[in-house]
């Protein structure tokens, strides 16, 4: 007769005492070991293909959420673009009205130089050589 509990020894040992021991049982007992043994494998793989499921799972989300993180700065990176984009657009019509500006304040003052050089008794030829008016724009302005 053996006497040994399997609960005195470890977890990795568990099994082969679990054989010996029913190689000295009874048929009855044999039979209901064999039972329970195959409860637990069946038990242990429900519960490793469990496990991978759950890391399989975990893994999809983990994509997920880094597919939705990876998208959300592509489009904040656009956006900034767009911003830039719209900025520089901007500071161009400023420059264009600046330009513009000038060009008018430039022009001004070539008329009202031609009208003095008109009471000077200056000839048109040379008024529009010196101010770049044309004589048109010369004798509208008279």
């Amino acid at each position: 007769e053996i006497s040994i509990n399997e609960n005195d020894y470890p977890e990795k040992y568990k099994s082969i005492i679990r054989r010996l021991l029913k190689a000295v049982q009874n048929e009855k007992v044999r039979n209901t070991m064999e039972v329970e043994d195959e409860i637990l494998e069946e038990l242990q793989l429900k519960e490793r293909a469990a496990e991978k499921a759950i890391l399989l799972a975990k893994k999809a989300m983990e994509d997920k959420i880094k597919a939705e993180q990876e998208k959300e700065k592509a489009e904040q990176e656009k956006e900034l673009a767009l911003q830039r984009e719209k900025e520089a657009m901007q500071q161009k019509e400023k420059e264009q009205r600046e330009k513009e500006f000038a060009l008018q304040r430039e022009k001004q003052l070539a008329l009202k130089l031609a009208k003095q050089m008109l009471k000077m008794g200056v000839p048109i030829a040379e008024i529009t050589k010196e101010t770049g008016l044309t004589e048109k724009e010369i004798n509208n302005n008279q």
